[in-house]
């Protein structure tokens, strides 16, 4: 850290005492006067203070003055004495070593409690439950170091950071702190009967909306609603997220940088997958392959938002950051439907919503939603679909909104992913969610209870029909009528398998 530079020294060496009368008989002034006893010449290098002598060859060895040449001027020549010198160069004294050590542990103490709010601000509770250990076997070595460091300057760093002392062991104290988490976490659980499911990744080209529409979409969505929402996102937009929503409750998923990282998106082929679907897509001028992601993946993220459970809820609903959807009793938004700033959305009335229909229907139902065509009474529509028959590629069902409770969203996420898997080995376009839900769900027509938007009736309803939902879950003024599954199932019966169907009945037995 010091560069030590050489002088020499004024302790004085043993000489001939011959050599110290003649000294003292000299007229020159000896009190700087530096001996040496080596019998060659003083380098003039050594040392700017220094005086240069020169040595006799002979046994009795005087040393004689000699004036000091004329050294240029440099910054050594503004120090007065030596001693200044050294001092400056290579402090040594105790209060120095003492100071230099402090200000190295402000440093690292400093640095890591960054760390910890740079980490703890930007994780949920649930991950940094998940990643408390691997916390600890990172910064175990980094406090073994910062501790030593302290109690070498005197101080223990202990008071400032609550890290263990010299004479208590990490592993206990990191043992206490986890689980003080982990009790926190089982013992008082957040709850609430609706959780709803959202999702925003950043497409750059090909959308139908510029990116700043969709970021003050976003804003009124997550500033609004009051219900717990659990949000899908790339890494880098966690810091938005986080800003748009404030206090409110939220649990943000940014495991995935894209959602072709997601399981059922890698079982179909990811990115390829998507590209040869936009080859076939009838409406490829206005899609790209990136927006396929999210409309595959949707029933799959409310699924693992359901098996999570992070709020304790009953229901679970979809609202999707792009078009339109909710989730009640898991249903699906989109952040993309509050578009109208001027009109706020919290939806308190959902679960009281939610709970109205589920005392007409089986547990399993789903909710869905038919925004431009609604479904007919009676069962005109559902009947005669099969898995590898041809699609509905109506607008029918909306994807921005559906929902249900634990049952009826883990159906639901198998029969789309059974009809996708099954059209796309067709050589069908199945990367739009509508076409594909409109299929399972006249497969199966008796666990769907669907609210016809275009037929709402109300004063409260709103302009678009694409988005009469929201005003139904802050419980206006908007009747929605609805083509319930379990009630058809009752009234006619419930769906005749194909092979039943065709079967031809046996031939009368002949008479004898």
């Amino acid at each position: 850290m010091f560069k030590l530079l050489p002088f020499v020294t004024n302790e004085p060496s043993s000489l001939d005492s011959s050599s110290e009368s003649e000294r003292q008989s000299s007229s020159v002034p000896f009190m700087n006067l530096h001996r040496r006893t080596s019998t060659t010449v003083a380098r003039s290098d050594e040392s700017p203070f220094s005086k240069e002598y020169v040595t006799r060859p002979y046994l009795n060895q005087v040393l004689q003055w000699r004036e000091p040449k004329t050294e240029p001027k440099s910054h050594y020549n503004r120090i007065d004495t030596r001693d200044s010198y050294c001092r400056l160069t290579a402090p040594s004294t105790p209060s120095a070593r003492q100071s230099v050590r402090a200000v190295a542990v402000l440093g690292w103490v400093v640095a890591f409690m960054l760390f910890l709010a740079m980490a703890m601000t930007n994780s949920s509770a649930e991950s940094r439950k998940s990643s408390m250990m691997s916390i600890r076997k990172v910064t175990k070595p980094y406090l073994e170091t910062v501790g030593k460091l302290g109690s070498k300057a005197g101080f223990d760093v202990s008071a400032f950071v609550g890290l263990p002392a010299p004479s208590q062991s990490f592993d206990g104290m990191a043992a206490k702190g986890h689980s003080h988490t982990t009790a926190a976490v089982e013992t008082d659980p957040p709850h609430n009967r609706v959780t709803l499911v959202s999702a925003f990744y950043r497409i750059d080209s090909g959308k139908k909306h510029r990116v700043s529409e969709y970021h003050a979409w976003l804003s009124n969505f997550l500033g609004n609603v009051e219900l717990p929402i659990v949000f899908y996102c790339a890494p880098e937009m966690r810091p938005l997220i986080t800003g748009f929503r404030g206090s409110k409750p939220i649990t943000i998923i940014d495991s995935y940088d894209t959602p072709f990282d997601m399981p059922p998106l890698e079982t179909l082929g990811g990115r390829q997958w998507a590209e040869l679907q936009n080859s076939i897509d009838p409406e490829k001028n206005w899609h790209v392959p990136d927006v396929y992601g999210v409309w595959t993946a949707k029933p799959w993220m409310v699924q693992q938002v359901k098996d999570a459970d992070y709020y304790n809820s009953e229901y679970f609903v979809w609202f999707y950051t792009g078009r339109r959807r909710a989730v009640a009793t898991m249903t699906q938004v989109d952040a993309g439907a509050f578009r109208d700033s001027s009109v706020k959305h919290n939806f308190l009335e959902l679960e009281k919503q939610l709970d109205h229909i589920y005392s007409t229907v089986p547990d399993d139902t789903l909710v869905l939603s038919a925004a431009q065509e609604p479904f007919a009474p009676g069962l005109d529509y559902v009947n005669g679909a099969t898995a590898g028959g041809d699609l509905d590629r109506s607008d029918r069902l909306q994807g921005g909104y559906y929902g249900g409770k634990a049952a009826g969203i883990d159906w639901w996420a198998e029969e789309t992913m059974k009809v996708t898997i099954r059209q796309s080995s067709l050589q069908k376009f199945t990367a739009k969610e509508q076409p594909v839900w409109n299929q399972a769900a006249r497969l199966n027509w008796p666990r769907i209870y669907v609210q016809n938007m275009a037929l709402r009736q109300g004063a409260d309803c709103g302009s678009d029909v694409w988005f009469a939902f929201e005003y139904f879950a802050d419980g206006r003024d908007c009747h929605i009528p609805v083509w319930s599954g379990p009630e058809h199932k009752a009234r006619f019966g419930g769906p005749v398998p194909k092979v039943q169907a065709n079967r031809r009945a046996p031939p009368p037995p002949r008479k004898r």
